[in-house]
């Protein structure tokens, strides 16, 4: 099941300001994730729920609500 993405618009501004390999990478990224977002890490805690993404030293931190998943 493909899943939609949708970015907030925090993440629209902090994708802005990287440079064009970062941006590359988080992308292929975005793609695993509407092909599977449960494939990665849960969080707990006051952010139970959410999941977690890393890219270097990057974190990408989202949510999924039916077949949307919210960066």
């Amino acid at each position: 099941m493909k899943y939609k993405l949708q970015l907030s618009n925090k993440t629209l501004k902090h994708l802005k300001k990287l440079d064009k390999y970062q941006k590359i990478e988080i992308i292929k990224v975005f793609q695993r994730i509407v092909d599977n977002p449960y494939m990665f890490k849960p969080l707990r805690y006051e952010l139970k729920g959410y999941y977690r993404a890393r890219i270097g030293r990057y974190r990408i931190i989202f949510k999924i609500d039916k077949d949307i998943v919210f960066i």
